[in-house]
């Protein structure tokens, strides 16, 4: 009888294992820059599946989201970074130490792959006037100062931008892609505490909608399927 049940518990985990979607994951090796030797510290926590930057030897299978995005966090010495992306069925994403620019990238299988970095819509849902910033952003469009450019976006009220690429080197081009909000002001040199930050992981050239909404003091992120 118990010998039955085991094999019943056996067998059932692994069909609900096989009906989800998965990929995998490994830490690549490779001899760290002095600034970023603490590389070896980190714990990724990819939709609850523990990474260790440690273990250069496994591969691990994740779960992933069949519908929207994943969650993740990264974890050095009790400081946590939390992050959205968008894995890929069936394929192997590499974690390594960042370059010049970065702690840590995450990088695709490029092989037969849609790689790279994506695009963004921005929605300010608010009544307010607000401020989006990101250094890494094509924003030019001016038109005798309906604004935005160079990486800074001033939103009026209930409106939107139209799609803008995210732009980095080729040393970090899969760092962590963030956005900071803020509170309307005239002197963008002179920006206050940000009223909300979110940070997205691009891997495969991902089309996404950004949205602030004042009631929440929120950024959310959703990816745009229209295509």
């Amino acid at each position: 009888m118990i010998l039955i049940t085991f094999v019943l518990i056996f067998f059932s985990n692994h069909i609900i294992f096989a009906q989800n979607k998965i990929c995998s994951i490994k830490i690549y090796p490779i001899e760290y820059p002095e600034q970023f030797q603490k590389f070896h510290s980190y714990i990724f926590k990819i939709n609850g599946t523990l990474i260790d930057a440690a273990d250069t030897t496994n591969t691990q299978d994740v779960v992933i989201n069949k519908y929207g995005l994943d969650s993740c966090m990264a974890i050095l010495e009790g400081d946590t970074t939390l992050f959205l992306a968008k894995f890929r069925e069936n394929q192997t994403y590499t974690i390594q130490a960042g370059s010049c620019c970065c702690n840590f990238s995450i990088e695709p299988n490029t092989k037969n792959n849609i790689v790279g970095r994506g695009t963004l819509k921005f929605y300010n849902q608010s009544n307010n006037k607000i401020i989006f910033g990101n250094a890494g952003l094509n924003a030019v469009f001016d038109q005798k100062s309906k604004d935005y450019f160079g990486g800074i976006i001033k939103l009026n009220p209930k409106s939107s931008t139209q799609w803008l690429n995210s732009i980095e080197s080729a040393m970090c081009y899969y760092k962590l892609f963030g956005i900071d909000v803020y509170k309307n002001t005239k002197n963008i040199n002179n920006l206050k505490k940000s009223l909300d930050t979110i940070y997205f992981q691009f891997l495969h050239q991902e089309k996404l909608n950004l949205f602030y909404d004042a009631k929440t003091k929120k950024i959310s992120l959703k990816l745009d399927e229209s295509d």
